[in-house]
């Protein structure tokens, strides 16, 4: 399943009350938040990362970052907009594919907003 794909199926099921979309590619905005919230001592800082979906509903950002190991995969980060404030913010959830991704978007909307 494709990334469009996943977000396509979401539509025809859930039309305009599902509250993720797609960004533009690239997206830098959200990574460079995504950076000053990370601070450089972060496992993730110098990774390439992508912002691929936000959640319209809250500060809710889906990243792709490149490469294997156990960092590669999709996160999805809830940004504060503040700068670096720890190491336990920002809150984050990793993925390590986009199937596993998906149902963590899916499952979650469903128990917030149906």
């Amino acid at each position: 399943m494709t990334m469009e794909e996943m977000f396509q199926s979401f539509a025809e099921k859930y039309g305009d009350e599902f509250h993720w979309h797609l960004l533009p590619s690239p997206d830098t905005g959200f990574v460079s938040q995504l950076r000053r919230e990370l601070g450089g001592a972060h496992p993730l800082s110098g990774r390439n990362i992508q912002a691929v979906a936000k959640c319209d509903a809250r500060d809710d950002v889906l990243f792709f970052v490149d490469g294997g190991g156990a960092e590669g995969g999709y996160y999805i980060f809830h940004l504060t907009y503040a700068p670096y404030s720890g190491d336990r913010f920002p809150r984050h959830i990793h993925f390590p594919e986009l199937r596993a991704a998906a149902e963590f978007i899916e499952q979650d909307f469903i128990q917030e907003y149906l």
